[in-house]
C-alpha cells in the first residue's frame, strides 16, 4: 500500500505496524568468535565489531570477520533496528587463518573437532537478559558455504570450507516470530560448554555468528 510520502509499505507476519520499503532492507550482521583447545569458559558471540578484540581470541576482528555496527552488549546505535528471523552459526578456520586470506584444505576442522563442538556446546541468544533462543550449534545451520570442493575423493582432505548443515538457504532455521533489536537495548549470544573441548585437529576453531532479517539503518 502507498505510504504518506509515496513509498510502499507492507505488513509482515509477526511484526506490529507497517514496514516501509526504502526504510528497511533484508540484511544480515555478523561477528566471529574463537574456541581454543581445552576451551571450557563461556565465549561471547555477536558482541564485538570490527577493530575490537575477537571473543576468545587475542587479535582484533577485521571488517570481514565482523560487520556488527556495535557489540550486542551495547545494543544497536541510534538509527538502527532489526527484526531477526534467523541465526546462523558458520564454522570457519581451524588454524587461525583469517577469512580474508587464502583458505586451504588443512584449515578445515576435523570430523572429531566437529563432534566435540556439536556434543559439548550450547548456544544462547538473549535480549535484555531474557532468553529468546537456545540449542546446540546444529540447531542454527549455516545455510551456505563451499561443499566438498576439490578432487572429492576424500571428504577429510579435499573440503576447503566446512559447513554447519547443508549449504542451502532453505536449510537455515527460521523463527516463527522475529526478535526485535532496538537502539541501546542490549542483546547477546553466548557459547557455553558442559565439558572442555579437545580439539585434536587444531588449536583453535572459529565460529561466525550471523543474525539475519529486515533491518533499518541510518540514511547516509
Amino acid at each position: 500500500m502507498p505510504g504518506p510520502d509515496g513509498t510502499t509499505s507492507i505488513r509482515v507476519p509477526g511484526i506490529p505496524g507497517e514496514i516501509a520499503f526504502g526504510d528497511w532492507i533484508h540484511n544480515r550482521e555478523w561477528s566471529t568468535s574463537r574456541f581454543g583447545n581445552t576451551q571450557s569458559a563461556a565465549v561471547g558471540a555477536l558482541n564485538a565489531s570490527a577493530g575490537e578484540l575477537q571473543p576468545g581470541g587475542t587479535a582484533s576482528l577485521t571488517t570481514r570477520q565482523a560487520t556488527m555496527p556495535a557489540g550486542g552488549g551495547r545494543g544497536f546505535p541510534p538509527g538502527y533496528e532489526m527484526y531477526v528471523y534467523s541465526i546462523q552459526l558458520v564454522f570457519g578456520s581451524a588454524t587461525g587463518v583469517r577469512y580474508n586470506n587464502t583458505i586451504t584444505a588443512a584449515s578445515s576442522p576435523t570430523d572429531g573437532d566437529f563432534a566435540q563442538v556439536y556434543g559439548r556446546t550450547l548456544f544462547k541468544f538473549t535480549v535484555q537478559n531474557k532468553l529468546k533462543s537456545q540449542g546446540g550449534v546444529y540447531k542454527y545451520p549455516s545455510g551456505g558455504g563451499m561443499y566438498l570442493t576439490g578432487a572429492d575423493s576424500s571428504n577429510a582432505t579435499n573440503r576447503l570450507w566446512s559447513n554447519n548443515g547443508l549449504p542451502s538457504p532453505r536449510d537455515q532455521a527460521a523463527f516463527i516470530i522475529p526478535h526485535l533489536l532496538e537502539p541501546n537495548i542490549p542483546f547477546a549470544g553466548e557459547f557455553s560448554f558442559d565439558a572442555a573441548l579437545a580439539l585434536t585437529g587444531s588449536n583453535t576453531l572459529d565460529i561466525e555468528g550471523n543474525i539475519e532479517g529486515i533491518e533499518k539503518r541510518p540514511v547516509t
